[in-house]
């Protein structure tokens, strides 16, 4: 079976030409979260280690940002994430 071809504006990557992607997502999410992720490391190389909660409630970016973020450092096996009880421990590896 062929590949439909992209929607008329969508590169093959997905992204239409003003940078938003098929699922509506604009690409300048990339940065912000990226940013975030070193907003996170120094942080935590600053004052040690944090829960994921104190994280969130510190940097000034929503919830699911810092959740991205968190997992480009850990992608890129910067942070461990440890559970301990209920809540997840961050700290630099």
């Amino acid at each position: 079976m062929a590949k439909a071809a992209p929607k008329s504006g969508v590169t093959k990557s997905g992204v239409t030409e003003s940078g938003v992607t098929e699922s509506g997502v604009t690409d300048s999410c990339v940065p912000e979260i990226g940013e975030t992720a070193g907003v996170i490391w120094e942080r935590l190389s600053s004052n040690g280690d944090s829960t994921v909660a104190k994280l969130v409630k510190e940097v000034d970016q929503s919830r699911d940002v810092v959740m991205q973020a968190l997992g480009w450092l850990a992608r890129e096996e910067k942070v461990e994430i440890v559970e301990k009880g209920r809540s997840r421990i961050v700290r630099l590896r």
